[in-house]
């Protein structure tokens, strides 16, 4: 096996600006330079990889007396073979196995071996198993090494001139993660995390990016030349990162924008993680969830539920995009342990942040059909028995909520209920520690 090398240019400064959707794609805009001449030219963009949607890619010059005349993508690539072809009758250098290198001029290649003429007009053959590496010591722009995306251009002026790219890019995505830490004394607030998780899924690199998030749903099909850049993007200096980020959040149309103020570098395969807002007091309401289907009978724990009204009287009132979100609290010992974790969809200001962190260990119900009886030639009456019981030594906060079949009527109930909506009933409950409620309640329906 050997390895074959090319040399290749150093790429000059690019100012990228990285818009990250939450549908696993993102919008990536490129200044750069150009030193442009009157007349027509070409310039060579050699950084297209598949995961650009080759569609969706766009050129604008900022100078008004330069123009598009095409654009043209090549995805022909050639192979280590191919590469060889290239290069004969042109000079390459060996590593042999052994430690010894060869500069020669490669005549031919048949089969496993490459045939030379060194530099005293002798031939040599070297079969391919004896060479650790190959050296091509020639312009790798001309050769289709990987696509290149290519723009001719028309320019009536001479000097070098900005000019941008934009195009979709796929495997980028981005998440909230949430950290609730409950207070050991329920009467006092809870504190409240939020940090992006931002993913480059890419072999690309984008060095000290501009990088805004959206929340929000997209729709994402393959875009055509529609998907346009703004007039102009501002220009921004590379700055070494030493205070805090901040993250400025506003609503564009139906969906929310977050741009980080300082530029961050996304390296290839890379998550990176920005803190939104830390420690933020929060008042939180703890309460036990199950929710019965119509016909279900059995024993179940209850599902834990902690709710968070998103509202500056809370000690929030931001939008809250989707993520993970996972419970913590302190033990005796002062160390934080993990109670359970939940996702989490976009949550608006005013809208109510509901997460479950598992199931209670000490809750649970026990539902039962007591007795079904035909009271009418369409219609049947139905008694409901749940006995909900708690094991432990806390006073806990329940909610049952049961399905119900539709055109029912509540002849009667042990307990107080709501019904906020036709096919549902829920019991708010108050159960002591070491305590149990008992709920019988008859319903008749129709069908």
């Amino acid at each position: 096996m050997f390895i074959l090398s090319i040399l290749t240019t150093i790429l000059l400064p690019v100012d990228y600006y990285v818009t990250i959707y939450n549908k696993n794609v993102g919008m990536v805009r490129e200044r750069r330079k150009e030193t442009f001449k009157k007349g027509e030219m070409e310039i060579i963009y050699d950084k297209y990889t598949d995961a650009i949607l080759e569609n969706s890619i766009n050129i604008r010059f900022l100078n008004k007396d330069i123009f598009l005349i095409e654009q043209s993508l090549s995805k022909r690539v050639l192979n280590i073979y191919e590469l060889l072809e290239e290069a004969t009758g042109k000079l390459i250098e060996l590593e042999l196995v052994g430690g010894k290198s060869l500069k020669a001029k490669l005549v031919k290649k048949e089969g496993n071996e490459l045939i030379l003429e060194c530099d005293n007009k002798k031939i040599s053959i070297i079969d391919k198993k004896n060479i650790r590496s190959i050296i091509l010591a020639t312009d790798n722009a001309k050769l289709p090494l990987k696509p290149v995306l290519k723009w001719r251009v028309f320019s009536e002026v001479s000097g070098e001139y900005p000019y941008e790219v934009s195009y979709l890019l796929k495997n980028v995505n981005w998440f909230a993660r949430y950290l609730l830490e409950i207070p050991s004394n329920e009467d006092k607030d809870a504190l409240f995390s939020s940090y992006f998780v931002i993913k480059n899924g890419n072999d690309m690199e984008f060095y000290n990016s501009k990088v805004k998030l959206i929340a929000g749903l997209i729709n994402l099909k393959e875009r055509r030349a529609e998907e346009r850049m703004p007039a102009s993007l501002p220009a921004f200096a590379m700055q070494s990162v030493q205070k805090p980020f901040k993250i400025e959040e506003r609503e564009i149309e139906e969906n929310y924008i977050f741009e980080i103020d300082k530029p961050i570098s996304l390296r290839p395969h890379e998550t990176k993680e920005i803190p939104y807002f830390e420690y933020k007091k929060v008042r939180v309401n703890k309460l036990l969830r199950e929710f019965n289907s119509i016909s279900w009978q059995g024993r179940k724990n209850l599902n834990v539920y902690y709710k968070i009204h998103n509202i500056k009287s809370s000690g929030l009132g931001i939008p809250l995009p989707a993520g993970k979100l996972s419970v913590l609290k302190k033990d005796e010992d002062g160390m934080l342990e993990f109670l359970g974790s939940d996702n989490v969809g976009n949550i608006p200001v005013n809208d109510t942040l509901v997460v479950s962190s598992g199931k209670s260990f000490d809750v649970s119900l026990d539902r039962r059909i007591m007795e079904k009886v035909k009271s009418g030639p369409r219609s049947q009456t139905v008694t409901v028995q749940i006995k909900v019981i708690n094991r432990g030594k806390k006073e806990q906060k329940v909610e049952i909520i049961d399905q119900l079949p539709g055109n029912n009527y509540i002849k009667s109930s042990t307990h107080k209920y709501s019904k906020p909506q036709e096919d549902q009933i829920i019991f708010p409950l108050s159960i002591n520690g070491e305590g149990e409620v008992i709920i019988e309640y008859i319903y008749t329906h129709s069908y």
